[in-house]
């Protein structure tokens, strides 16, 4: 249904796939962003920086085909490609896990206990949240 839903060139087609690898992206909605169902990162994972065991996990590879040797190759760097969450900020059921709503986490189930280092206290980020 998707292919013919693109082909007819409807309106809100933002992410028509014209080969396979773009029809295998659509098919598997690599458009949005991942989504954790019962365990993940949460909100303030944003702000934690990197995990210090394991800073990157493996992506997806991504095929093309060439056409001089009329086979698919890999066309991107997959190996150690992600960002990991940091893992003292994943939990079950990550509920709070949208950075754009972290002020009203914060109203509502209370600031956490924390202090900022001196090298990141002239930051904007922190500016704008220190205004609450």
């Amino acid at each position: 249904m998707i292919p013919i839903r693109s082909n007819a060139d409807t309106v809100i087609n933002e992410n028509s796939p014209k080969d396979a690898r773009s029809l295998l992206a659509y098919y598997n909605l690599e458009q949005y962003p991942d989504t954790y169902l019962f365990y993940g990162p949460m909100f303030t994972d944003a702000y934690a920086g990197q995990d210090q065991d394991e800073p990157y996990k493996d992506d997806k590879p991504k095929y093309e085909k060439d056409e001089r040797l009329n086979r698919y190759i890999i066309v991107n760097d997959w190996e150690k490609g992600k960002i990991n969450s940091n893992k003292k900020h994943r939990g079950f059921f990550p509920r709070m896990w949208s950075d754009n709503n972290a002020v009203n986490y914060l109203k509502y189930y209370g600031f956490l206990d924390f202090e900022i280092k001196d090298e990141y206290k002239n930051e904007p980020q922190v500016r704008n949240y220190s205004k609450l």
